[in-house]
């Protein structure tokens, strides 16, 4: 294929209807260097468009587009196609309908869902011409320091599923709630099933909990319910690579980190725990720096960063 100049290759960002939340601050980043149109429909014929208007097609997340996208034997004919994969996908069964023969790079969020899935698709590397590792990144200039310092409010900030360790943030609210009855732990997020509402109202209920785990539902303004709050917690049994945890260090909250699967290789330790002891340890001791916080975030996952690297991909793939 003959080499474009950069800047009249015309990118299709594509994403599910609600699957779009980590792209769009990328779309916006690479609007500055290619053509980019953000499509974001579940509708085939919208969806073929923005493919035939495009010279590289981004699939965001390996799912049930990505696998519709490369069984159609026409329409990536003559497209870079690059995927990028989270973590859900890799779970769920997705990742193996996805026809990666028909992809050109490859992009995971972490290293450990990237040696996750290679250990168990060897094979895949000779499918794909690429494979990389790209963090996700959080624009820094929506996030001013707004961390409270040593206090008793703790941010949760997601919404709950299995994956999110429901019973375990029930667990270390009440065991906070005895050290101190002023610890408070606010979750920011929406609870995705019936079974974890019906969780909650009891166990809130059993345990006197009432004044202790408040439910705020959905945040639009992040940095907003941020704001007075001291710690951001999270009690995840894996992640690829939170969002949550970055925006709220990045607000200059002191992380509270459960050691998630692939947290070592993301975090600091210091900021790691494994038992409520430890979590309680963490919470309690004097030490609370928020510029340190907020500059892990600038020095190792700023956007520009993310944008830079999958400049590069798109770039590399033209050469």
């Amino acid at each position: 294929m003959m080499t474009k100049r950069k800047d009249t290759i015309r990118i299709a960002l594509l994403s599910l209807p609600g699957f779009e939340t980590f792209i769009g601050d990328i779309a916006r980043g690479l609007d500055k260097y290619f053509h980019v149109e953000f499509c974001v429909s579940a509708e085939y014929a919208v969806i073929a468009g923005a493919i035939a208007r495009a010279d590289v097609v981004w699939i965001e997340w390996a799912n049930e587009l990505a696998a519709g996208l490369t069984a159609d034997p026409k329409i990536l004919d003559n497209k870079k196609v690059i995927c990028r994969m989270h973590s859900y996908e890799a779970f769920d069964g997705l990742f193996e309908r996805v026809d990666w023969s028909a992809v050109d790079d490859l992009v995971f969020v972490a290293p450990h869902i990237r040696d996750f899935i290679l250990e168990r698709n060897p094979d895949l590397p000779r499918m794909v011409k690429r494979i990389h590792v790209v963090p996700n990144g959080i624009d820094i200039n929506r996030y001013g320091r707004t961390g409270h310092g040593v206090g008793k409010d703790i941010a949760f900030l997601c919404s709950i599923d299995f994956k999110k360790g429901p019973m375990l943030l029930v667990q270390a609210a009440a065991h906070l709630r005895d050290i101190d009855p002023s610890y408070r732990i606010f979750v920011g997020g929406v609870i995705k099933e019936i079974r974890y509402s019906l969780y909650f109202e009891q166990m809130v209920k059993e345990l006197g909990l009432g004044k202790n785990l408040i439910l705020d539902g959905w945040v639009d303004n992040v940095p907003a319910w941020l704001h007075g709050k001291s710690y951001i917690l999270s009690t995840s049994l894996l992640e690829a690579h939170p969002i949550g945890i970055m925006e709220g260090m990045a607000c200059g909250l002191k992380p509270l980190i459960h050691n998630f699967v692939g947290a070592r290789g993301i975090f600091p330790d210091k900021y790691i725990w494994n038992t409520l002891p430890e979590l309680a340890s963490l919470v309690a001791e004097p030490s609370y720096e928020p510029d340190e916080y907020r500059n892990y975030i600038i020095d190792n996952y700023p956007l520009e960063k993310q944008v830079k690297t999958i400049r590069g991909i798109i770039e590399t793939a033209w050469t």
